[in-house]
């Protein structure tokens, strides 16, 4: 069980070292990159707000049907391989 435990805490400690430094390139050292974004955004007029906000739906959108695509591409040629394996 210790061994166990200890591999538990090694992967604990990468994955926490990996999205500290992800936040840290995302966000900035004190979430100044994130605080730049939210200035920016504030300055926006009514209009460029409501652009802003349908292209971000937007590209969520294309990123989620990309995503189901890509899954669903990789099922149907699994049943392929498996189907031409059982011929």
């Amino acid at each position: 069980m210790g061994a166990l435990a200890g591999i538990f805490d090694q992967f604990k400690e990468r994955y926490e070292t990996v999205t500290e430094a992800t936040r840290k390139k995302l966000f900035g050292a004190n979430n100044e990159n994130l605080d730049f974004f939210i200035d920016s955004f504030n300055k926006f007029d009514a209009r460029q707000k409501v652009m802003a906000g349908a292209g971000l739906a937007v590209a969520v959108l294309v990123i989620f049907i990309l995503l189901f695509t890509v899954y669903f591409m990789g099922i149907r040629s699994l049943k392929v391989e498996l189907s031409d394996g059982l011929a």
